[in-house]
């Protein structure tokens, strides 16, 4: 019998349903399964002893051996419960990885710094505000990044009366083991168990880790574990459109609502991928040419419009109603967005498998429904690839980098899924079961493939700058992780005054003023923004500026404020209808200065721009100050 049978039904080979207690039981020890090793991964990260170099890389190493040893064992018995543990295994694998990296830190990866800035800053403001789709800078600006994910995570940080930054470690965390959950429950619908796991396992760990990035420099870490929120809609992509490629029969509402259920909450995740997501979903309809299929795409999409409408129609209708400002985020481009030029080619079994699955959709694609579906995400993104190598002969683009990944996700399954029909032609030539050598050739294959990927993540894990800075980041309290590094301790800044020694200084000083709620503050320290309930008044990169924040007005006003008098400077500020209420700025050479960069597109860099005020602002009648380090704290009166 086929050993990776795609019946639907649940009712061949290890999908055989037994007598009602047997299904009862199976259930049963199924759950505890999945609940069990996920369980066991907290506990023993609870009981990880202080962190050392060779403790650290010790453990990856073993996590990875039981990968190695466990996935191919469960993979190769025919009982549905030794196929859910491989998958189980699988999904504790990467937040088992990540809480060995970062034990000894509170911080996820990158501590405060970059992109998990403006991460944090969005935690933080739905963590004071749940009710308020507001963005996570601009005070009365509606939301443009995809908001769903850190809602959640600011929801769980109120809940549990923790602080947002250490509540957004432990739900990324999660999200690693839901999403590969959520990957195995969207292959269930159209394979065995035993196919759904191993597809799991190869989408799981198959993306290239660090030293050998066959896509771009993006690899599993930096394309999955920075981005849970992303991750948690990438990896499903492929099952639900293999699941759509193989629905027939009549008109089916029901369908219809699920689908545009599943993309709605797909754009409050991550609004590019739930767009590509779409395009694939059109092109697969058009191949198809049903009306049928179409009418279940309509309902889905006005379903699907419904639930964005309080975020994403809000926001659509204030950006028409502003005249349509473009994003800056949509010019950034690196090295990974120029098409085929970002592939390259690695002897590792990730780039192999895909290398196979382009192949596969060339030449077997009419071999299975399901490569139909997972070819149409493969030509979703060719198209947006046409499409970046257009606009970006204007500046402009479609982040092609961040769909490179779903990409090699999609060839990893279409090669997973050519092996498996190989396989299958082998078997039905042959007209018997496989033999104990063939059964140990797939098992050492198996343990070749998952052992070198797994190998190689786990190194990848623990010797990333992302894992560095997480444990270099000092607490907003002024301590430093336990895991923190010698030269971090003894660096300048471990001298400074702490995030929440400023944060005081800020409150006292604005009740002083008379202001009232949350202050609007002219900062370029990402930690005052990114670890507070505060508003900002201009972003430090205009990449992380909304749209809608009037990104470059704000740069006028602050410029034009160079050359002028003290006196006139804080008039300006005060009443500048939008204007901060705070000003927390270094002083530097007799200047209070702020700092924030810009993107070019064409030149590929990022500059930076400064604005020097007189250090006599802080002796106007009309504002507070005090020195906190190298800081000062300006507030004005109301």
């Amino acid at each position: 019998m086929d050993p990776f049978s795609a019946e639907r039904d649940g009712h061949l080979g290890d999908d055989q349903v037994g007598p009602e207690q047997r299904e009862r039981a199976h259930r049963v020890v199924i759950a505890a399964v999945w609940v069990g090793l996920l369980a066991v991964a907290l506990l023993a990260a609870a009981l990880l002893p202080a962190p050392t170099p060779a403790r650290t890389h010790y453990q990856v190493a073993g996590l990875a051996l039981l990968l190695a040893v466990g996935v191919p064992r469960a993979l190769l018995r025919s009982d549905r419960r030794a196929h859910h543990a491989a998958a189980a295994l699988t999904a504790t694998f990467l937040p088992g990885l990540t809480l060995i990296a970062l034990n000894g830190t509170d911080w996820f990866f990158a501590g405060v710094q970059g992109d998990q800035s403006f991460r944090l800053e969005y935690t933080a403001r739905f963590a004071d505000d749940p009710t308020a789709l507001m963005d996570y800078t601009y005070r009365g600006v509606p939301a443009f990044y995809s908001p769903g994910w850190f809602w959640l995570t600011g929801v769980v940080s109120d809940l549990l009366g923790t602080t947002p930054w250490q509540a957004y470690k432990w739900v990324a965390i999660s999200s690693l083991w839901a999403a590969s959950a959520l990957t195995f429950v969207a292959w269930r619908a159209t394979c065995s168990t035993r196919l759904a796991a191993l597809l799991t396992v190869v989408t799981t760990i198959g993306l290239p880790f660090q030293g050998s990035a066959w896509v771009g420099s993006e690899t599993l870490l930096t394309a999955v574990a920075y981005e849970p929120y992303g991750w948690l809609v990438a990896s499903v992509l492929p099952p639900l459109l293999a699941w759509v490629a193989t629905v027939e029969g009549p008109l089916s509402v029901r369908r219809g609502v699920l689908l545009g259920l599943v993309l709605g909450a797909a754009a409050w995740c991550y609004l590019l991928y739930a767009g590509l997501a779409v395009l694939a979903l059109f092109l697969l309809t058009a191949v198809r040419r049903s009306a049928v299929r179409w009418l279940e795409l309509v309902i889905a999409g006005a379903v699907s419009l419904v639930l964005v409408a309080p975020w994403l129609g809000r926001y659509a209708l204030t950006w028409v109603r502003e005249g349509m400002p473009p994003s800056a985020a949509a010019t950034y481009v690196n090295e990974d967005s120029f098409g085929l030029l970002a592939f390259r080619p690695s002897a590792t079994p990730g780039c192999l498998l895909a290398a196979l699955g382009v192949v596969v959709l060339l030449s077997l694609r009419h071999l299975d429904r399901r490569l139909g579906g997972v070819g149409a995400v493969v030509a979703a993104v060719l198209v947006l690839t046409v499409v970046q190598l257009t606009l970006g002969q204007t500046g402009e683009g479609v982040l092609l980098h961040r769909l490179l990944p779903v990409l090699a996700l999609a060839l990893l399954t279409a090669g997973t899924l050519g092996v498996v029909l190989l396989v299958r032609r082998y078997a039905a030539g042959r007209l018997a079961p496989p033999d104990r050598v063939g059964r140990r050739a797939g098992s050492a294959v198996l343990l070749l493939v998952v052992g070198l990927s797994a190998s190689g993540h786990a190194s990848e894990w623990v010797g990333s700058d992302l894992t560095r800075m997480a444990a270099d980041e000092r607490y907003p309290d002024g301590r430093f992780p336990v895991a923190a590094s010698p030269e971090a301790r003894a660096a300048p800044q471990a001298g400074q005054p702490p995030v929440a020694e400023v944060v005081t200084a800020v409150d006292r000083l604005a009740s002083e003023a008379g202001q009232d709620g949350k202050p609007v503050v002219l900062t370029d320290e990402l930690p005052f923004l990114a670890l507070t309930a505060w508003y900002g008044y201009q972003q430090w990169w205009d990449l992380y500026a909304n749209p809608l924040g009037r990104y470059a007005e704000r740069r006028a006003f602050l410029e034009g404020l160079a050359g002028e008098p003290a006196s006139r400077i804080v008039d300006q500020l005060r009443k500048a209808p939008d204007g901060p209420d705070v000003l927390v700025l270094r002083e530097e050479a007799g200047a209070l200065v702020y700092r924030s960069s810009t993107w070019n597109p064409h030149d590929l860099e990022t500059g930076v721009w400064e604005v020097r005020l007189p250090a006599e602002i802080v002796t106007d009648p009309d504002a507070i100050s005090r020195a906190v380090g190298p800081w000062r704290v300006i507030a004005l009166r109301e």
